[in-house]
């Protein structure tokens, strides 16, 4: 319930908030086309959608996780014996929770949403059909949904920079491999200065060590 009124808030604020179009800026200062001070707060360089800026769901890939958890919710009552108006109520959530995580170009969290689908729909029991829809799933991942999910600045640079940063992790824990470099402090420890490893076994090596 908490993932999904999170979900759908900032999808209000992106559908119905999104006002004027105005030159805004970022905490860090980068300027960008934003349009008014709600819809700025929920989207990343006035794109992608994200969670509120000034919580830990701000990231659009942390978000992405936290819609999802809204439609295995969604999918969990929708396998439930129960009333159809309740059924139909989960079919809406998950149609509009999938909208809102298309909105935050996170290529993880729609990969997650193919898996989810298989383990709640499929599982082990109906294993041809099973591999099948996993793979129609990874297909849509990799290839159908990033095109039709908001551009992303960083396309060309992600990989590289996705790199060095998972590098840096390893640099990380063979300098601090008992208590690490300290939690949360790993964007003071590599060059981009802002940004974590995207690989949260990485992170807790390089920033809490074995402990």
């Amino acid at each position: 319930v908490a993932s999904m009124s999170i979900g759908f808030n900032a999808g209000f604020i992106h559908f119905f908030r999104k006002g004027e179009a105005a030159e805004a800026e970022t905490p860090g200062g980068m300027r960008y086309l934003g349009h008014g001070y709600p819809w700025n707060l929920y989207h990343l360089n006035g794109m992608r959608l994200q969670g509120h800026a000034t919580s830990i769901w701000s990231n659009p890939n942390d978000f992405g996780m936290l819609v999802n958890w809204g439609i295995l919710g969604c999918l969990f009552y929708l396998k439930r014996q129960g009333s159809k108006l309740l059924k139909l109520a989960a079919m809406a959530g998950i149609a509009c929770l999938s909208a809102i995580l298309f909105l935050t170009g996170s290529r993880g969290g729609q990969l997650q949403l193919g898996i989810n689908m298989y383990l709640v729909l499929v599982g082990g029991k109906r294993k041809v059909l099973g591999i099948f829809l996993l793979s129609v799933a990874l297909v849509g991942a990799l290839v159908v949904l990033p095109r039709l999910s908001p551009e992303r600045s960083d396309e060309g640079a992600s990989k590289d920079e996705r790199t060095e940063l998972l590098m840096a992790a390893f640099r990380l824990f063979k300098s601090y491999p008992i208590y690490g470099c300290g939690f949360l402090r790993f964007p003071g420890y590599n060059d981009f200065r802002s940004l974590f490893p995207h690989n949260v076994y990485a992170q807790c090596l390089a920033e809490t060590g074995l402990i």
